[in-house]
């Protein structure tokens, strides 16, 4: 096949590409050049033309010819497509008249719709009026009309799907597809070509194959595919594979049976024993009709791929197949399913949803997903949307849950490795709250301590008191927040703590660890403070067993994404002082009450105390209300409050000169203590109607230093 006919594979257009523009310079070398890129385009070696057109390019960067095969290439290579616009832009299209179709190509699968749709435009003038004229004018119509459709769907974005693509285990720069799922991140079967040729390009249900079937293990500690390999015999047989291609379709619903096809012809091992082919009549049809077949995990539905014109509605359509008593009917083409356009890669979940592959209804590029439902004898066809789709060519959708929430695909879209690569979408639906579960220990040994908790703005949101026998406490937090923590422990200094927590899709506890620890000169006097926090912000309960944090942290090796981000502070002092706890819980009271009764009155009791123990250390008081009620008899209220809890520390023997009071009426609640349709709360407002203590201790000069041990984690 010439050049001309591999770039349009008909003669349609008016002109041709005019002939290369030769050079005084380096003659010799350009067409020695010129000749070994176009035998690597006419034989489909799309990636080796893409290396010989860039040094051409190089030479003569604004030649139209080599810019066009350049970007021609690149596109046709199927690995980084996207790249092709840089070059297929700089071509003059009024010289080299068929660069518009692929420059147009380049555009839609770059997601930039308008210029795709107005170079479409451009073109279609271009066209013949012939029978393959026809046949192209559809086509690119159609193109236009994926690109309006893209615009639409790609506002439409579902936020909680997320995208993982398998990774190098699994993917290469050639073509991986038809994801077959035995156990969601356990064990995947999947199929991709073996030959040694480069004609991958675009993806083409009808070019001929050289395909394996592979399958790989999921590793959970390291998160990835391990390397795949061929069937070893563990679920599926190595005689699975044979000089001709293969394809996975899916296991039964008990796992004990596998369906694949091999060059159209469905074949069935069970139990891992050998594949033995299952009788499906085709009539007349042959190897070159169809396309593929596939079945149902009950094996009582098949489909069949097929271009069939005499019955079909244009390109490869879906046709299906039931056993009804025993017998199979005759095949029938899925009317609502099937368009003028290549229909692929049909699947029946359990539900009786049908996902299939599509380049019509409304798809935005290349095949899409769709999944239909039968309703009164005909079906809803709804496109998956984004991200289960792009402006690539995603294909072979497989459900991994019974929830409708994991996906598997093949997708050629931007950022693979090339062609069509393997990814698995899963609904990520973000959790509002979570636990932090620490434990605080200073110098090895738990003690009475307070950890305040503050948002990022720094202010309080609230004080959480830790168990003095075990050392443990428990903080709610916000993923995707980030909070500050002061440290206040009788004897040392207070630290401030900063972290981030994540988003969490899923509902578990988070880690932490604070561990303080005093250096002392040879006196014994206090010269710093070393504060180390240790975040295992992510579901430890998933990989850990029985082990407790710290042995499953042990157990991992150094770098690895799972250990812990470790920090330690350092304070150093110029001179010994005395080292005291700053902060105590609110003391709170009852509506409109300025009363101290149960719980207030031990808290001011222990505040008292520790005045007492320590008589350079002062005090402030501020009072607040909640919201109900004018304000500024709630400004009131709160000035006595704060004076109730002042006479009560000074009834202890507490000197007025070391206590100091404010009152903020109710300007500062902490939350919000009436709802939406404006009804008191009382629950909420109890924890606004209190005082705030703020214990403060001399100034301290501190030079504070950090180092940090911290690992990313995926």
């Amino acid at each position: 096949m010439n050049l001309r006919e591999i770039l349009i594979t008909t003669t349609l257009i008016v002109s041709s590409i005019s002939p290369s523009l030769g050079q005084s310079q380096d003659q010799i070398n350009v067409k020695e050049l010129e000749s070994k890129g176009e035998e690597q385009i006419d034989n489909g070696q799309w990636i080796d033309a893409r290396e010989t057109y860039k040094e051409l390019v190089k030479a003569y960067p604004e030649n139209n010819e080599y810019n066009f095969l350049l970007g021609l290439s690149i596109f046709k290579s199927g690995i980084e497509r996207e790249k092709s616009v840089d070059y297929l832009k700089k071509v003059n299209h009024k010289i080299i008249e068929e660069s518009g179709y692929f420059y147009g190509q380049a555009l839609l699968y770059d997601g930039q719709f308008d210029q795709a749709i107005s170079t479409f435009k451009e073109f279609k003038p271009l066209i013949g009026d012939n029978k393959d004229g026809v046949k192209l004018r559809a086509e690119v119509n159609n193109m236009i009309r994926q690109a309006q459709d893209g615009k639409t769907i790609s506002k439409n974005v579902n936020e909680q799907l997320r995208v993982d693509n398998l990774g190098e285990g699994i993917n290469t720069e050639k073509t991986e597809y038809a994801p077959v799922v035995y156990q969601d991140q356990k064990f995947l079967v999947f199929s991709a070509t073996k030959s040694s040729s480069d004609f991958e390009g675009e993806f083409d249900a009808e070019k001929e194959a050289d395909d394996d079937i592979y399958t790989s293990g999921y590793e959970l500690l390291d998160d990835n595919w391990k390397q795949r390999t061929r069937p070893e015999g563990l679920h599926i047989p190595k005689s699975v594979n044979t000089p001709q291609s293969e394809s996975g379709i899916n296991f039964s619903a008990d796992k004990r049976t596998f369906y694949f096809y091999r060059n159209t012809d469905l074949y069935a091992s069970e139990n891992g024993g050998s594949p033995v082919a299952q009788k499906v009549e085709v009539g007349d049809l042959t190897d070159a009709d169809m396309t593929a077949i596939y079945t149902n995990k009950e094996a009582n539905t098949r489909f069949m791929v097929a271009n069939l014109p005499e019955s079909g509605n244009g390109g490869l359509d879906i046709y299906i197949s039931k056993n009804e008593g025993g017998s199979w009917s005759n095949w029938k083409p899925m009317d609502g399913i099937n368009t003028p356009y290549d229909e692929d890669s049909p699947y029946l979940a359990e539900d009786g949803t049908l996902y299939f592959s599509s380049k019509g209804h409304n798809s935005m590029g290349g095949h899409d997903l769709f999944k239909a439902t039968e309703e009164s004898g005909s079906w809803k066809v709804e496109n998956l949307g984004v991200p289960i789709n792009s402006t690539g060519n995603d294909i072979h959708l497989v459900p991994a849950d019974d929830k409708g929430q994991i996906f598997y695909i093949a997708s050629d879209r931007k950022g693979g490795y090339g062609n069509m690569d393997i990814y698995r979408l899963w609904t990520c639906k973000p959790v509002e709250e979570s636990t932090i579960n620490g434990k605080l220990l200073a110098d090895g040994k738990p003690l009475s301590a307070n950890l305040t908790l503050a948002n990022v703005d720094g202010e309080k949101i609230e004080t959480i008191e830790v168990d003095n026998k075990s050392g443990d406490y428990s903080i709610n937090v916000e993923p995707g927040k980030t909070y500050s923590l002061v440290t206040t422990a009788e004897n040392y200094l207070n630290d401030t703590i900063a972290f981030s927590i994540p988003e969490q899709c899923t509902e578990y506890d988070l880690y932490q660890k604070i561990e303080l620890s005093l250096q002392k000169d040879q006196d014994g006097n206090v010269i710093a403070q070393n504060t180390t926090v240790t975040n295992a912000l992510y579901d430890i309960e998933k990989y850990r067993d029985d082990q407790s944090p710290e042995e499953f942290f042990a157990s991992l090796p150094d770098g690895h994404r799972l250990q812990p981000d470790v920090k330690t502070s350092s304070i150093e002092l110029d001179e010994p002082i005395l080292l005291a706890a700053a902060q105590f819980k609110d003391v709170r009271f009852g509506f409109d009450s300025d009363e101290i009764n149960g719980t207030a009155k031990a808290i001011v009791e222990k505040v008292g105390n520790y005045l007492n123990d320590h008589n350079d250390v002062t005090v402030k008081l501020t009072g607040h209300t909640d919201t109900k009620g004018p304000a500024w008899y709630n400004k009131r209220l709160s000035k006595r409050r704060a004076k109730s809890v002042s006479s009560a520390l000074e009834e202890m023997g507490i000197g007025g000169d070391r206590i100091t009071i404010d009152f903020k009426g109710e300007e500062q609640p902490i939350v919000e203590d009436y709802d939406e349709e404006g009804n008191y709360i009382e629950e909420a407002a109890a924890k606004n109607r209190r005082v705030d203590i703020e214990v403060i201790i001399p100034e301290i000069k501190e030079d504070k230093t950090e180092k940090s041990n911290a690992t990313k984690k995926k």
